[in-house]
C-alpha cells in the first residue's frame, strides 16, 4: 500500500516554504533600505546640530572684564528647520530619531549634540 499526499496539501506546504524563505530574505533587505534612506534624511539635521553654537559672554573677574568666554547654547527648532529648509514637524521627527541614537539631546526646548 502506497500513500500519496493530496496535491493541494503539497502546494500549500510549498507556498508556506516559499513564504518563509521570502520572509527571511526580503524583510532584512527592506529594513536595511528603509534605515538607509532615513539616515540620509536625518543627515542634514545632524550636520546643523553637530556644530556647537556658542554665545559669547563678557565676564567680570575682580573688576576686570574678560572677553571671549564662550557658553554653548542649543539650537531652537525653528532655526534648524529654516537652515535645512524643512517643516518643523519633519525636523522634530529627525531630532527624535537622532536623540534615540544618542547623537543629540533636548535642552529646554532647544537641541544640541550629545557630549
Amino acid at each position: 500500500m502506497h500513500f500519496h499526499f493530496p496535491a493541494w496539501l503539497l502546494k500549500s506546504l510549498a507556498a508556506i516554504g516559499v513564504w518563509n524563505l521570502l520572509d527571511k530574505l526580503v524583510e532584512p533587505v527592506v529594513k536595511a533600505i528603509y534605515h538607509h534612506f532615513i539616515n540620509r534624511h536625518d543627515e542634514s539635521v545632524w550636520v546643523v546640530v553637530r556644530k556647537p553654537k556658542f554665545k559669547e559672554l563678557f565676564a567680570t573677574q575682580a573688576g576686570v572684564q574678560i572677553y571671549g568666554v564662550k557658553d554653548e547654547i542649543p539650537y531652537p527648532l525653528s532655526e534648524i528647520s529654516a537652515t535645512v529648509g524643512r517643516k518643523e514637524s519633519n525636523v522634530l521627527k529627525s531630532l527624535k530619531r537622532l536623540e534615540k541614537a544618542g547623537k543629540v539631546r533636548d535642552i529646554h526646548g532647544g537641541w544640541q549634540r550629545a557630549r
